[in-house]
């Protein structure tokens, strides 16, 4: 892993941490950093920062992709502990999950197998590693549309959904939801009309699970920000006040579809401080182990 993140910043992002560092100051011990909660008598952190990746690992039978898979996760594994959070996408087979995640020691994992019914070759592909929170609960559906078996993106033979995992700032109910996905591919009328759709099914989810809570939302959402028809589903995510992390600090690279969203909470307020496409994941010849960039944002929280 990378040694050093690139500096870029919001140039509001100084403005929003005073203000967040203002609250600290008069609901802090000024003596430890901590506040005592009244339910648990522990101390409880108010404030803290969270390396934060997301990465589709093509985790597709070795047939269709010509490459050892197994020995793709296992290449894979040792340069995922450092992280936080973990979103993977394309993570279909159980044996090459178990070697994906084999070096991590995140108490919070969430993975299955199942698929939305006996048609479908595969299960939504997705899985959350999680660290230094306390899990309140977990909750995923399947999309109800997809487009493809033999054609478009052969979309139809992962049972697609939406992930999410809900967690909180250990003691207290300062809540974050986590969520994660990965959005209809292809570029065809038929596929965008699914993708418009499962937008849709999101944005409706974060409303009746989140409310006004916190939310970090990542996964590979196949929606391209220099694409006239898929504008206006980045912007629908924007609506619900989630932000894009790579837009908020000012990254170069807008144009992946991998993506990382943030949206404060009344009791958490999340700010991206950096964004990094990483460059370790290689093998030993240089060559990348997925057909997706690992994307990573520093995100500093407060409460």
């Amino acid at each position: 892993m990378a040694s050093e993140w690139p500096t870029l910043r919001l140039s509001a992002y100084h403005g929003r941490m005073t203000l967040i560092l203002a609250c600290l100051l008069a609901c802090t011990d000024p003596t430890t950093g901590a506040a005592e909660t009244a339910e648990t008598g522990l101390d409880a952190a108010t404030s803290g920062s969270l390396e934060v990746l997301t990465y589709n690992v093509k985790g597709l039978p070795d047939l269709l992709t010509g490459t050892d898979g197994l020995s793709r996760m296992e290449q894979i594994a040792p340069d995922l502990p450092p992280f936080d959070v973990i979103g993977v996408q394309e993570s279909f087979d159980a044996a090459f999950h178990e070697a994906l995640i084999a070096e991590t020691d995140h108490p919070i994992r969430d993975w299955s197998g199942e698929t939305v019914d006996e048609d479908r070759a595969y299960g939504n592909g997705l899985g959350l590693l999680i660290r230094g929170f306390e899990e309140v609960e977990r909750t995923s559906f399947f999309y109800d549309g997809c487009h493809g078996v033999l054609d478009g993106a052969s979309d139809c033979l992962a049972s697609k959904g939406l992930q999410r995992v809900r967690v909180r700032v250990a003691g207290t109910s300062s809540y974050l939801d986590v969520y994660n996905t990965h959005h209809e591919a292809g570029g065809g009328p038929d596929d965008v009309a699914v993708r418009a759709s499962q937008v849709e099914e999101v944005v409706a989810a974060m409303e009746a699970w989140s409310g006004d809570a916190a939310i970090l939302f990542m996964g590979d959402m196949n929606l391209h920000a220099d694409d006239a028809e898929d504008v206006p589903l980045l912007d629908r995510y924007g609506s619900i006040g989630l932000r894009d992390a790579c837009t908020e600090v000012g990254c170069p690279e807008t144009f992946h579809i991998d993506r990382v969203w943030l949206r404060d909470g009344p009791e958490l307020q999340l700010v991206a401080t950096a964004w990094e496409r990483h460059e370790e994941f290689v093998d030993a010849d240089g060559e990348d182990l997925s057909d997706h960039p690992a994307i990573g944002v520093r995100i500093d929280w407060a409460r």
